[in-house]
């Protein structure tokens, strides 16, 4: 029963990345922040992360909540899981586990290409998203999420891939560390 957890910086393709390996290797896909967005009720993703932010993302038992649900889809199997602390909280469970890294200005123009917002107004929301995912995190789980590369089984920079690459190079990743693909 394959579990796969995707984390990483805002912007970085994390649910694309998951939504797509999914597919590829015939798996079911759930996104904590996919999730979270939904609940938000807005336009764009980045007005839902700014809305989260100032209504949820302040509570740990919101937060608890929906680590909970990760934790129920990923004991269920046959899942890639993505979400800001995928990796940490999934760590013992997942049998595979990704962070994905970009700077900071390529993140930002997928942000604005995304949401059709400016670069500058996309680049603010990403740092005060990533200040709020240090400050809040570390008062709830005393952890920086940013970290969680150091967990990782792999770190892949998706700066210069587009998503085809990043899952091509995840699987090829899962082979090399004999990571059964089948169900």
């Amino acid at each position: 029963m394959p579990m796969i957890a995707i984390s990483g910086r805002p912007g970085s393709g994390s649910s694309t990345t998951a939504r797509l390996l999914a597919k590829k290797l015939k798996l079911r896909h759930f996104s904590v922040g996919g999730h979270i967005k939904k609940q938000q009720h807005k336009s764009t993703e980045a007005e839902a992360i700014v809305s989260y932010w100032k209504t949820n993302g302040r509570d740990a038992s919101y937060n608890k909540e929906m680590d909970d649900l990760a934790m129920k889809e990923a004991r269920k199997g046959n899942v890639v899981i993505d979400g800001k602390l995928a990796i940490h909280f999934l760590k013992n469970t997942a049998r595979f586990k990704v962070w994905l890294d970009c700077p900071l200005k390529v993140r930002a123009i997928r942000y604005s290409q995304r949401d059709k917002i400016k670069p500058e107004e996309a680049a603010k929301i990403i740092k005060d998203t990533e200040a709020a995912h240090i400050k809040y995190w570390r008062e709830m789980y005393s952890i920086n999420p940013f970290d969680q590369e150091f967990e990782a089984d792999v770190v892949i920079d998706t700066s210069k891939k587009d998503s085809d690459e990043v899952v091509y190079e995840i699987i090829q990743k899962m082979k090399e560390f004999n990571i059964s693909l089948k169900q």
